[in-house]
């Protein structure tokens, strides 16, 4: 592969700038040409999202339904827009959509995590044309603007932190702390959109803190220890940003001073221990939330003191049952097939079966995403010494799969609510595919029967690992839920990789004798 040297600290893709634009207005004509072709028209969460910006706009503020299950960001958006541009539209938040994923891409292709020029294209074709973006273009959806803070504000994180910890500039230099204050603003405003930020940001600071610690991080000046209270100072900086600014915007809505929507995550947890749902809302679920809510006037107090006995009875007697459910969940969760239904089930295209055909044919290249992510993760524990880019991957890629599995345990499941997790996935790609390949091109380069042993052990177990958790997604597997093959598998595969690995430790300590 291609590689190119970069002079700053994220680095050029040496495309050019009318490269980059060229390549960044091609996904934003195909984005267009989805919203205008299918012509989606708003309808369950999407239409409460239409109808409560409406009501902003009015003076009417945000109901109380609609407070006990969603946060106020998004229509806040919606009315600003409609107050801006002096039209209700609904194509006015699908082109915004648009123009947010396009500047997204531009970010990955002007500032990629990786250097092969071919990964980093690789990855432009899998970012453009996957299923979770693809699909939600068009449709009124709060995933799209609160990946866009989300990432920046990660971005803006990592920025500072990798100049920092390479030595560019020292921690104590005057205003260091600013470009922290801006990744804890954006990172709160993506808390107010969706209230997913902060679990994702607690997995996250316990990954940046302790893989210091684990790895041998180059180019960082800092030693281990002083590495570690460095990740303490920043992330303290940027989570007491992120409380205020949650706190600030869900008060001055009429949220009161809560970082989460009023119902704290107990329909949620009742969703999520319905061992008949499997996660998924059903109608008795929905019944019984309408009945209690009507019942108390969608008072959040009043309806969670008649949820909370329900909803800690239903984890006492489920958990057993959920956690036996968590694979198929999880599946759920990161299968992206299930999301054009929001875009063309109330739409003008008359042959649906043909979008969920190329949808399906689609989400394989969200399949490659995740093997090299899962490659790349694993690649990184075995090596250990690794790049500062690699350590901010690792660390990011890390967290979502953990958040997934917490997710799909306690939580309702819906295709949409990882989109911000598979945005993480394909910012990464670039970097995982290098990192990957060079990992095995210096197997082959190396000597020693052990070693070839090792990785071939290595190799043969993520195979194995692949393919049984990826069973039912590329159409392999005989049963539409999450089999104990799999699960035997998985569990097999897991083990040969781990074996590869102690056997190339015992040859490392070995050779060095």
């Amino acid at each position: 592969m291609k590689e190119y040297t970069s002079p700053s600290v994220d680095g050029e893709t040496g495309l050019g700038r009318y490269k980059i634009m060229a390549l960044c207005g091609f996904a934003f004509c195909i984005y267009l040409f989805v919203i205008l072709k299918i012509g989606t028209i708003p309808f369950s969460d999407f239409e409460m999202y239409y109808e409560t910006g409406q009501g902003i706009l009015r003076g009417e503020g945000i109901s109380s339904f609609y407070k006990y299950f969603q946060p106020g960001g998004y229509p806040y958006l919606l009315a600003v827009i409609f107050n801006i541009i002096k039209s209700n539209s609904i194509l006015l938040p699908q082109v915004l959509n648009a123009l947010i994923l396009t500047f997204l891409l531009w970010i990955s292709l002007k500032y990629p995590i990786g250097k092969s020029r071919v990964a980093i294209f690789i990855g432009y074709i899998i970012l453009v044309f996957n299923v979770n973006y693809l699909g939600m273009v068009s449709v009124l959806c709060s995933e799209i603007p609160y990946i866009f803070f989300f990432l920046l504000g990660l971005l803006t994180f990592w920025r500072e932190s990798k100049s920092i910890l390479g030595g560019e500039c020292k921690w104590g230099r005057r205003y260091h702390f600013i470009p922290f204050l801006i990744s804890g603003i954006f990172l709160g405003t993506s808390q107010y959109i969706r209230p997913v930020t902060f679990p994702y940001l607690l997995i996250l600071s316990l990954f940046m803190v302790f893989g210091v610690l684990y790895f041998s991080v180059q180019k960082t000046e800092e030693k281990p220890k002083a590495a570690c209270l460095f990740s303490l100072q920043s992330l303290g900086i940027t989570w007491s940003t992120f409380f205020v600014g949650a706190l600030i915007f869900y008060w001055v809505s009429g949220y009161g001073l809560t970082y989460m929507p009023q119902q704290k995550g107990l329909w949620n947890l009742y969703v999520g221990f319905n061992t008949e749902s499997k996660g998924s809302w059903n109608q008795k679920d929905s019944e019984l939330i309408v009945s209690v809510g009507d019942k108390f006037n969608w008072e959040a107090d009043r309806i969670n003191e008649k949820l909370k006995p329900i909803v800690i009875d239903r984890i006492r007697n489920n958990w057993a049952k959920t956690l036996w459910n968590l694979p198929e969940k999880v599946y759920k969760l990161m299968n992206p097939r299930g999301i054009p239904y929001w875009t063309i089930e109330q739409s003008k295209v008359k042959n649906k079966d043909i979008i969920y055909r190329v949808s399906g044919y689609l989400s394989y290249l969200n399949v490659l995403a995740l093997i090299m992510s899962i490659g790349f993760w694993l690649t990184c524990l075995a090596k250990r010494n690794i790049s500062q880019n690699e350590y901010f991957a690792f660390c990011v890629i890390g967290s979502s799969f953990v958040y997934l599995v917490l997710h799909g345990y306690l939580l309702e499941v819906q295709p949409r609510y990882s989109n911000h997790l598979w945005m993480l996935m394909f910012w990464c790609y670039p970097l995982s595919q290098q990192t990957v390949w060079d990992f095995f091109k210096k197997i082959f380069r190396g000597g020693g029967k052990m070693r070839m042993i090792s990785f071939g052990l290595m190799a043969i177990g993520m195979i194995i690992l692949l393919v049984s958790l990826l069973a039912d997604f590329i159409g392999i597997g005989a049963y539409p839920e999450f089999g104990k093959n799999q699960v035997i598998g998985a569990a097999i595969g897991l083990l040969v990789f781990i074996a590869g690995i102690i056997i190339n430790r015992r040859y490392l300590q070995i050779s060095k004798k």
